[in-house]
């Protein structure tokens, strides 16, 4: 429920869904949201680029395509915590697949020359350096220069506007 609908960590200790899991079963014991974030996570956290690498060295998935198209994404958290994801699509067996990357944490005032070098840092770990060919990013001034700074003109980039309804 988590991973898949979004739902937060602490909804696991909601009175109203223990009383829900229990009317099913009694026995069942629901972990808690500071178990899920503190050992769970934290397990998946390490797991997954390590699932993505071991799909790479056969070959196939983000190493074997051809050409990527990287989506930045940032966030801020209730906490003064701002975050920044790097996400890449590409074509696999005629079905568009998207890896989530990295995502890391970057204080308020974030220069588009650290932003530059840890896209860098993400596309080398993963040895993309060469497949980007379009950029989707938000129309924010440190994200638009850093774009710009990597990858010069040869690439595409499109800035996705927020708009309030």
């Amino acid at each position: 429920l988590i991973a898949t609908h979004f739902q937060p960590f602490t909804f696991e200790d909601d009175k109203g869904f223990i009383k829900f899991i229990h009317a099913f079963n009694q026995l069942y014991g629901i972990f808690s949201g500071k178990f899920l974030s503190q050992k769970l996570l934290t397990h998946l956290y390490h797991r997954e680029p390590a699932s993505l690498l071991e799909r790479e060295n056969k070959p196939t998935a983000v190493c074997r395509s051809t050409a990527v198209c990287q989506t930045t994404d940032s966030w801020a958290s209730r906490a003064p915590t701002s975050f920044l994801s790097v996400k890449y699509y590409f074509i696999e067996d005629y079905k568009m697949v998207s890896c989530l990357l990295d995502c890391f944490e970057f204080g308020d005032r974030y220069a588009s020359k650290t932003l530059t070098e840890d896209l860098r840092r993400v596309t080398k770990e993963w040895n993309e350096e060469n497949k980007v060919f379009g950029c989707v990013t938000y129309n924010t001034t440190n994200i638009t220069k850093e774009v710009k700074t990597l990858k010069g003109s040869t690439t595409h980039v499109l800035h996705r506007q927020l708009t309030l309804l």
